[in-house]
């Protein structure tokens, strides 16, 4: 199971027009590990690159910009032997990518008894639609691996799990659709998981307002984030969605998790920078206000450095399940597509290669 979808290809043509030698590396990390844990696999991986003069970028997705931070931070102390200091001094910016710089109220909820039984509630539904041989098992395929990605990162006890993933395993070894083949990486990767659920106690917007006084940014590296908002849940969403219920029922849940992110308003947001204000509107056409969210993070709570772009997607349009590739695993009507993707991540290298790119 990619976690990217076709970033790297449009990071390596950025760097043959740029004239530049641009390798890109993907990075493993902890799925549901604590921040600390997840920074100190970064550290070590940066640590063991070659040393042959060139240029360290981290573009992190989600939890991997806080990774990023964390690992960079003046006197970080990470549980692991490598020279940290020595390993951050080799980064010279870093691009969050709709990373929850101030929290997320979905972890909160996610963490606790009303999230464990919503949760629960969502499995059993859709165990029983993957059951039933008239069931469109493509789509409710990506509808599922949403929800068993939610059932892990909150901590949900495998017997409640289990059932679902068993279900949606079984499916995906089945030569159903050219676009399950990959499927099979899916179970074990849950499994993975499930381990170590200490990450989304972390992204509560207590515990990153603590985070933030604790960590600073390391000079002489440049800091900016890709924003996102997906459109807010309506009539005019589900409409464009069209008849067919499993895709009315992945609106759902898009809209229950775009709710669930207004459920507390993330201290913190109102301090912009006149940039990042005009950033943001001329991205979005608007100023985003505390309700607005990808359906997993604030979108204000995304904002940290420069604001390279912003735009009205999802928060996994953005690691490339926005339908194109026949996987949209969370339909939130938003108008993102092969365009915008390969835009936003073009400008994510463009500020990483071109020193000229911000006064462009």
């Amino acid at each position: 199971m990619s976690y990217f979808l076709k970033v790297e290809e449009v990071l390596l043509r950025l760097g043959q027009r740029l004239r530049e030698e641009v390798q890109v590396r993907a990075i493993r990390t902890l799925p549901t590990g604590s921040l600390g844990a997840r920074a100190a696999k970064l550290a070590e991986f940066v640590g063991a690159l070659p040393n042959d003069g060139g240029e360290v970028h981290l573009l992190g997705h989600s939890t991997g910009g806080l990774d990023a931070r964390l690992f960079l931070s003046p006197g970080a102390s990470l549980p692991t032997t490598v020279d940290v200091a020595a390993a951050a001094a080799r980064v010279r910016s870093v691009v969050t990518i709709a990373s929850p710089h101030h929290g997320t109220p979905l972890a909160l909820f996610m963490t606790g008894v009303n999230g464990h039984r919503l949760l629960r509630a969502m499995s059993f539904v859709l165990t029983q639609l993957l059951s039933s041989a008239r069931t469109p098992a493509k789509a409710l395929g990506s509808i599922s691996e949403v929800v068993l990605v939610l059932d892990s990162l909150s901590g949900l006890d495998r017997h409640f799990r289990k059932p679902l993933a068993d279900t949606l395993g079984a499916l995906l070894s089945k030569p159903l659709d050219a676009d399950l083949d990959d499927g099979g990486a899916l179970h074990p990767l849950i499994e993975d998981m499930g381990h170590d659920t200490a990450l989304l106690e972390h992204l509560t917007p207590s515990s990153m307002d603590l985070f933030n006084t604790a960590v600073g940014d390391r000079e002489g590296v440049d800091y900016g984030c890709i924003v996102a908002a997906a459109p807010p849940p309506g009539f005019r969403g589900r409409m464009r969605v069209g008849v067919d219920p499993v895709g009315q029922l992945g609106y759902a849940l898009f809209s229950a998790l775009h709710r669930l992110c207004t459920l507390s308003r993330p201290r913190g947001h109102a301090i912009l920078r006149p940039a990042q204000r005009a950033a943001l509107e001329a991205g979005l056409g608007r100023m985003p206000e505390t309700a607005d969210s990808d359906a997993f993070v604030p979108t204000l709570s995304q904002v940290w450095g420069h604001v390279i772009d912003a735009r009205e997607c999802d928060h996994l349009d953005l690691m490339g399940y926005y339908g194109a590739h026949g996987t949209d695993l969370l339909p939130c009507a938003a108008d993102f597509g092969t365009a915008e993707f390969e835009r936003v991540w073009e400008r994510a290298g463009l500020f990483a290669l071109d020193p000229d790119f911000l006064s462009s």
